[in-house]
């Protein structure tokens, strides 16, 4: 919780039962973080590829692979 999240210039955190809040009036699901993705770029995009932990610069679908392996 409280996990920040970068891409292009935008910034979500990851809130208690993995909401994701982009600063704006609505909360996406972490499982939806394409749907967040998609409303900020305007178009269709693959949010778990584009969205990076900010401390480490890691895409969120590297970090959901390591826990589906562990």
């Amino acid at each position: 919780m409280g996990e920040q999240l970068v891409w292009k210039g935008h910034t979500a955190t990851v809130r208690e039962g993995g909401v994701l809040h982009d600063g704006g009036p609505h909360e996406f699901a972490v499982s939806t973080v394409t749907a967040l993705a998609t409303s900020l770029a305007g178009y269709t995009v693959n949010g778990w590829h584009l969205w990076r932990r900010a401390r480490d610069g890691s895409p969120l679908s590297e970090l959901r692979t390591a826990l589906a392996t562990h």
